[in-house]
């Protein structure tokens, strides 16, 4: 039996597969050997290109457990449905059987006045797809989009941080990054992902998330820094590494690493690196980020597996514009707008510490330091169109309030916090309206 590994519409290696002798032998075109390249590091773990190896990849790519499943390469192959079965957290990779039931392909995102409608019998949620937040995969006018439910995925449980709407709630925060992106100029937006809030209806309750496009294209596959929990296929560096290079290192030190190990690809030279990391580090501050410095999984390099080409991506912002105090049901329901945001404003303006509650890749040196260290390397305030955003920011309340989502309030102290802080000091700084 023939089995096609295929990355977009490249056929990347195939092998013939003899379940009952165990063997998968690599084969290219004319019928030679696969060479050595860059794609045995994306097809297999240890670059094996062996009959375990093609187990492994398969469990993954027909969303099981690829580490613990038992199942035979035969068992695994009489279970995909049809002719072709798609990796979650790559859906432009793909293994093509020879079956005339054609492919089988991702969900539909059927999205109606701002709902994600699932069909009848459809489930939500792929557990190999990494982070907290429960998510999965849809195709949206034929492309791929990744869609995240504000609940925590069922496999971490579900008591994480409960009651605290920062965490309940982080769609919040990735709508409102996404709109001051959106609106940023002197900033390279193609690099930064955007996100849409949305309401997942799964025919039994209504869950707030948000809908973003994949940032990699047809041919590319992203690599995280690190993996503490060891379920990513593709890791830059070793945990240790990440630990004694990142987390403990002082801050510069970090910063010097990531230019050196970014640049070491290809398609990455060290003035691009640099300037990714500056303006990733002015972003994380201007939106007090708290997901950045401990966390290898937010820190990612994006592969061309045809042209070899590396790029950097920057991406999760749900950890922003974290709220002074715990927000709760509590708070929601004892909120009133005047009084709360105009005391709001007051601290922010008043709080010169705020500016230093971050936990950029720079976290640990005060903000006058690291202003000064961006603009050494080259940082100009981003330009922002001011008026185009303030409308972003109430079509955006208004949709939350025509869906009359439970956290309306919440959501209206996070458009003001934002608003407010690019009109401190130190948001001018790194901001200049016009």
């Amino acid at each position: 039996m023939k089995v096609d590994l295929k990355l977009g519409n490249y056929s990347q290696i195939s092998f013939e597969v003899n379940p009952e002798e165990k063997t998968a032998q690599p084969i290219i075109r004319n019928g030679q050997p696969h060479s050595e390249g860059s794609f045995t590091s994306l097809v297999f773990p240890e670059n094996k290109q062996t009959y375990v190896g093609l187990e492994a990849e398969l469990n993954y790519l027909i969303r099981t457990n690829y580490r613990t499943d038992n199942r035979s390469l035969k068992k695994l192959l009489q279970e995909i449905p049809s002719g072709m079965a798609f990796s979650a957290k790559e859906p432009n990779l793909t293994l093509d059987l020879p079956n005339q039931d054609g492919p089988l392909p991702l969900k539909e995102a059927r999205i109606l006045d701002g709902k994600l409608m699932l069909e009848s019998g459809q489930t939500f949620g792929d557990n190999l797809l990494k982070g907290n937040q429960h998510k999965d995969v849809f195709l949206q006018e034929g492309q791929p989009v990744m869609v995240k439910r504000d609940n925590v995925n069922p496999e971490f449980g579900d008591d994480w941080e409960a009651g605290n709407y920062d965490y309940s709630y982080s769609s919040v925060a990735e709508t409102l990054v996404s709109i001051l992106i959106e609106n940023l100029s002197g900033l390279d937006t193609d690099s930064h992902a955007r996100y849409q809030f949305l309401m997942i209806d799964d025919g039994k309750s209504l869950q707030s998330g948000t809908l973003s496009p994949f940032l990699t294209k047809e041919t590319e596959v992203d690599w995280v820094l690190s993996d503490p929990r060891q379920r990513e296929r593709k890791v830059l560096t070793a945990l240790e590494t990440f630990a004694q290079k990142v987390v403990d290192s002082p801050p510069l030190e970090r910063f010097h690493y990531l230019v050196k190990l970014y640049s070491s690809f290809d398609g990455i030279d060290e003035p691009q690196a640099r300037a990714f990391l500056r303006d990733q580090i002015a972003l994380d501050i201007l939106t007090l980020n708290q997901d950045r410095h401990t966390n290898a999984g937010n820190y990612a390099v994006v592969f061309d597996q045809v042209s070899g080409q590396a790029r950097l991506i920057n991406y999760d912002y749900g950890r922003s514009l974290p709220t002074p105090v715990p927000w709760s049901d509590r708070t929601e329901e004892a909120y009133i707008d005047d009084y709360l945001v105009g005391d709001m404003e007051d601290d922010i303006r008043s709080n010169n510490h705020l500016k230093n509650r971050h936990h950029s890749l720079l976290v640990g040196l005060d903000f006058e330091t690291i202003l000064t260290f961006l603009q050494v390397e080259g940082f100009q305030p981003f330009r922002l169109n001011r008026a185009q955003f303030e409308k972003d920011c109430q079509d955006f309340l208004q949709q939350l309030e025509d869906l009359q989502v439970p956290f309306l309030k919440f959501a209206r102290y996070k458009v003001a916090m934002l608003q407010t802080i690019l009109d401190t000091d130190w948001g001018r700084a790194l901001v200049v309206s016009h």
